[in-house]
């Protein structure tokens, strides 16, 4: 079942910049692509705390290089990633070309066993897939903008999908029971759009 509801003007007000919804950060390791521009960047560690703008992760004690590091994000006011805390996880961004010189920027954080817990997209969205895992059975997640100029986000799997309109939220009810919430921040009218998937925990508003 996917409800969209409306969400809070903060989103508005801490999402003004597009390209730094998902933002990368200090002393992580970075893996050039083919492409000018484009890497993936990897850093693993355990949620030591968090504020309005970072995630500080605390490197594995078993690694010879651990330290800290910070991840800036902007993400919306209402995603709240305390509750990440303590756990370990691992935080991936992907920069690839996109357009008018832009980098698309996909930002993942995920858990144990590979568990997602928020997945945030700055760019284009055209063809986009995303993996949830075992969350969906493994079938894969698609995001696509409509056609119509500042018209909705369309996302789903291949039985089921729903739209987000500008400013809104849909909550996903998963196969395994676990439930996500998809927020499209904000859509440029060049196609271009920012948008967040996050385990419902996650908001500080609107989990129902």
């Amino acid at each position: 079942m996917l409800k969209p509801m409306n969400t809070d003007d903060a989103i508005q007000e801490r999402s003004s910049d597009i390209d730094a919804l998902a933002s990368w950060v200090q002393h992580s390791a970075w893996a050039p692509g083919g492409t000018q521009g484009a890497f993936t960047s990897t850093v693993d560690g355990v949620v030591e705390r968090v504020d309005a703008e970072n995630l500080w992760l605390r490197g594995h004690a078993a690694d010879d290089d651990a330290h800290d590091v910070g991840v800036y994000h902007h993400l919306p006011a209402s995603v709240d990633l305390r509750p990440l805390i303590g756990m370990s996880v691992r935080v991936t961004m992907v920069c690839e070309p996109g357009v008018a010189e832009r980098l698309d920027r996909t930002l993942l954080v995920s858990g144990d066993a590979g568990r997602v817990w928020l997945i945030s997209r700055s760019g284009t969205v055209h063809g986009v897939t995303h993996a949830l895992g075992t969350s969906c059975d493994n079938a894969p997640l698609h995001a696509a903008l409509s056609q119509r100029p500042l018209g909705p986000l369309v996302i789903g799997t291949a039985e089921l999908q729903c739209l987000v309109p500008v400013g809104q939220s849909a909550l996903l009810h998963m196969p395994d029971g676990s439930r996500f919430r998809v927020l499209l921040v904000k859509r440029r009218p060049d196609g271009t759009a920012a948008y967040v998937i996050a385990d419902a925990g996650l908001f500080t508003e609107h989990t129902s």
